[in-house]
């Protein structure tokens, strides 16, 4: 009887991953774990408590909302982002794992890298749930226009920068004191960032919660009867992503975060990065208020947005006809309403055929005419009726009495 032989068993080939499924994989790990996973219920409630009630309180027009909507999602991010993403960086430090994670072999700014990238990736998905519900409200509500994106795409570019700033602090300086501590800065450095802008031309209208000139009242027509300039907008995208890179190339930059080839690098980024910043702020320091209420800065200006927008106006069915915006539809009764004595009073037969004659009782029932004020209530009388100036008028001895 002869021996059967077993085959031999097959070696489990080891699968080889790339690089880019390595990262992959780290982000999906940390986007599992993250602590602004767990505050972006806080921030959403922020969000509609400090932003959302407001925004829907004012008309719905299409700037309004967008500028309130631009500072209130920044002032309800602020707190959880920071907090949470410093709260992340200082982990490894909290944990006591500091010296386990520096032997393996992915470098350790990888690491902190894909650490910020999943923070900042939870709070964009929450802001953009935040835009999406207001602007959808917004857009069953208005009469008339769009969405304005480039509110929208200052406050989407503020998260990655304060996730940066709060990241590099709990990377630095790794303490459970440091995430409560970078929270209440980061809130009233934004908040109060503006203080210091006096008129139309400051380098601090640079701050992403600037979206006109500070020193005025909100303006209705920005952006109805011109098209909304994109001037600052542009200027602050710019100092908000090379306030971005300059962070995290400096987080880069010590010694242990990835080895001596990873300076050079990194000092590289962090300077291109100071460099799109600083010229972002030199440019946002030449706007100046155009005619239409916005800012306007010179280098980054489009002669093609000086030119109003075209519109068919939307009028009342009333003797005289009353014609708005049609961003102003929901305004046309009240204003028809209002117009309408005057209008008939206009369009009523001539009370008097004759040539007016000073003294007379001519005036709206309620309102009593003054002895200066005679002389100009005649001529303006005498012009309406068709009557020549008084110079021409027959003498007054042959001057007929018509009362």
């Amino acid at each position: 009887m002869t021996a059967v032989q077993a085959p031999a068993a097959a070696r489990p080939t080891p699968v080889k991953r790339g690089p880019l499924r390595a990262t992959a994989r780290l982000l999906r790990l940390e986007l599992r774990r993250n602590a602004m996973l767990w505050m972006l219920p806080v921030a959403i409630g922020l969000f509609w408590f400090t932003a959302y009630r407001k925004a829907v309180a004012i008309p719905p027009l299409w700037n309004l909302r967008a500028a309130s909507m631009q500072i209130g999602a920044l002032l309800a991010f602020v707190c959880p982002v920071v907090g949470a993403v410093a709260w992340m960086g200082s982990r490894e430090s909290r944990r006591h794992t500091t010296d386990l994670v520096t032997i393996t072999a992915r470098p350790r700014w990888v690491r902190q890298l894909a650490t910020w990238a999943a923070t900042t990736c939870w709070a964009i998905v929450g802001y953009l749930g935040c835009v999406a519900a207001l602007y959808g409200v917004t857009a069953q509500q208005a009469a008339w226009g769009g969405p304005l994106w480039w509110p929208a795409a200052v406050a989407a570019a503020s998260l990655p920068a304060l996730s940066a700033l709060g990241f590099a602090a709990g990377t630095l300086i790794p303490s459970r004191f440091t995430p409560p501590v970078a929270t209440v800065a980061a809130f009233f450095v934004l908040a109060l960032s503006t203080q210091l802008i006096v008129g139309s031309q400051s380098y601090w209208q640079i701050s992403p919660v600037v979206t006109g000139p500070w020193d005025m009242t909100p303006d209705a027509g920005v952006g109805t009867f011109y098209p909304y300039l994109p001037d600052l907008p542009i200027a602050q995208v710019m100092f908000l992503t090379g306030l971005t890179i300059a962070v995290l190339g400096a987080v880069a930059l010590p010694g242990g975060s990835g080895g001596g080839w990873l300076r050079r690098p990194a000092a590289a980024v962090t300077m291109a990065g100071l460099v799109a910043a600083g010229t972002a702020v030199a440019l946002a320091g030449t706007g100046t208020m155009d005619a239409h209420g916005m800012i306007a800065i010179p280098a980054l200006h489009d002669a093609a947005n000086d030119r109003p927008l075209r519109y068919t106006p939307v009028c009342s069915h009333t003797a005289i006809p009353v014609c708005l915006n049609p961003a102003y539809a929901s305004y046309l009764p009240t204003a028809a309403t209002a117009l309408a004595p005057g209008a008939q009073r206009d369009s009523g037969p001539a009370r008097r055929a004759g040539p007016y004659q000073p003294g007379g009782r001519d005036l709206p029932a309620g309102h009593r005419q003054l002895r200066r004020d005679r002389p100009a209530w005649a001529a303006h009388q005498r012009h309406a009726a068709g009557v020549p100036p008084a110079s021409s008028q027959p003498a007054a001895g042959t001057h007929h009495d018509h009362q």
